[in-house]
């Protein structure tokens, strides 16, 4: 066992009723943790067709959904980038540049984004996703 992803997994079939996130009022226990990053990584896979070797950027606060994306994205084989969703326009353009990211996925507020240019923003449980194309052009 030696990725978090196994780790997770292991205590979601060991020990399901466990809390393994508290954030805030909210607790969420392993066995729910574990479903929800399946669920996510089903929707990584068929509404974004995210493989291995992918590259996608994360732009996120601390919160729960954060979670689900990152090991989701893992267990997609995808290589993973977080930033600030305050993160302005020309340093997110350069982070775009440097990780040749497939997307960017945001949650709640993606900060600078919204504000500086129209871009298209689909929408899948509470997490948006803006293809980095529609930020570059």
């Amino acid at each position: 066992m030696n990725s978090i992803v196994e780790k997770i997994y292991y205590h979601s079939v060991r020990t399901p009723e466990n809390i393994a996130v508290i954030s805030g009022e909210r607790k969420i226990s392993y066995s729910s943790l574990w479903r929800k990053v399946l669920i996510s990584k089903e929707l990584l896979r068929c509404q974004l067709d995210i493989t291995i070797g992918d590259r996608i950027i994360i732009s996120a606060s601390n919160e729960p959904e954060f979670i689900y994306i990152y090991l989701a994205g893992h267990l997609c084989g995808a290589i993973i980038t977080p930033i600030d969703p305050n993160t302005k326009e020309d340093r997110l353009k350069l982070i775009i540049r440097k990780t040749s990211a497939k997307i960017i996925i945001g949650f709640n507020n993606i900060g600078q984004i919204n504000h500086t240019k129209p871009v298209p923003i689909s929408m899948f449980d509470n997490i948006e996703m803006v293809v980095n194309d529609s930020i570059l052009n």
